[in-house]
């Protein structure tokens, strides 16, 4: 398959990939040196390398040079004594281990939206890679599964202007977005009026159940296609939607994933991460940014029982406010600036639901 990626650089992005969710990094070197400390497989596919050259020139090897190269390579830690290693592998692990839930202001704890259409909490990854999509698909669901009962459906898109599309004819509560993108080529068109019916995989059922849908979902992996599209960034995107007061869209939780080092400013309320997102960092990254999605107005704050919950402006579920056991009669608890309303629940009961109000929509609202 032409990926549209020969000699762009970006085999070595993904030995950086790698290297990274290994907890390693890409290490070089020449040829001899590599020969001290390598083992008999890879003198094995050196030496079959020498004797082959592939028909693009591509060799560890110096044409130029006999027996001279350069060789990238990564070191993968190894733990002799079986029962440390399962003691690591069992142990907490993650930028929080150890920490005590109590500090927490908030608790990343997922919930779809009332209004879901297939009942889950509904998220799109885009990104012009299929390898890499196909790796974000799986990390997500793989995650949901570990740390909620919650029923999330991934859905992807090829470019920022596919993803666009997307998110104008369907509700998703979360937005995982590359930045730099091409030109979409050799990927299956979408009709345009199936767009509200893009394809999507649940994490409903067993592990292999869903790994076997993760399959037929890339075997008919589908786009809407349109003349210029891959030439609009992934930040341009993610600040158009930020920025957006269009009422018939709602705004799901904005994620900048790139490859690069970047920086947004605080009040677009974006959420940004360095390729690649570990799964160990995917909760810790969500409750440091939940502070700042309230401010922005990302998300709300509202009462539901004698709990606080955040949540996205579908009405989805992102997190549960630690140590705020309220009363709705307890005025000091929430404050001024509060507005009581009806909502529907589940079934056909009404109840009073109390919407502290972020920061910003206070600020508009006097303004």
């Amino acid at each position: 398959m032409n990926s549209g990626a020969k000699n762009s650089g970006f085999g070595l992005h993904l030995a950086h990939q790698l290297a990274g969710t290994l907890g390693s990094e890409v290490n070089l070197t020449d040829l001899d040196a590599f020969k001290t400390f390598s083992n008999v497989d890879m003198s094995s596919v050196m030496n079959s390398d020498s004797s082959s050259v592939a028909s693009d020139g591509a060799s560890v090897y110096s044409e130029d040079t006999p027996g001279k190269g350069t060789v990238l390579y990564i070191t993968i830690p190894v733990i002799s004594d079986v029962n440390n290693a399962k003691k690591r592998l069992q142990g907490p692990v993650g930028a929080d281990e150890g920490l005590d839930l109590t500090l927490k202001k908030y608790v990343f704890s997922p919930q779809p939206a009332p209004t879901s259409s297939d009942g889950c909490f509904r998220i799109l990854v885009a990104d012009d890679v299929a390898m890499l999509r196909k790796g974000l698909m799986r990390s997500v669901l793989d995650i949901f599964k570990e740390i909620s009962d919650c029923p999330i459906s991934v859905s992807t898109a090829c470019t920022a202007e596919d993803a666009l599309r997307a998110i104008g004819s369907n509700n998703y509560d979360m937005f995982i977005c590359d930045n730099q993108f091409a030109s979409p080529t050799h990927l299956t068109r979408m009709p345009p009026d199936n767009d509200k019916n893009r394809n999507e995989v649940e994490s409903r059922g067993t592990m292999v159940d869903v790994r076997r849908a993760v399959m037929k979902f890339f075997k008919e992996e589908a786009f809407t296609i349109a003349p210029g599209d891959g030439s609009l960034s992934g930040i341009d995107a993610l600040l158009q939607l930020a920025k957006s007061k269009a009422p018939s869209i709602n705004i799901p939780v904005l994620v900048l994933h790139s490859g690069h080092q970047l920086e947004l400013p605080k009040e677009h309320g974006i959420i940004v991460v360095r390729k690649p997102l570990k799964r160990n960092d995917f909760v810790p990254l969500f409750e440091r940014n939940a502070q700042n999605l309230i401010e922005t107005g990302m998300c709300v704050e509202v009462k539901r029982g004698d709990k606080i919950a955040v949540l996205n402006r579908a009405g989805a579920q992102l997190y549960v406010k630690q140590n705020c056991m309220i009363h709705a009669e307890d005025d000091s608890v929430l404050g001024a600036g509060r507005k009581r309303q009806s909502v529907e629940t589940n079934g056909n009961d009404k109840t009073d639901q109390i919407e502290v109000k972020s920061p910003q929509q206070k600020k508009q609202k006097s303004s």
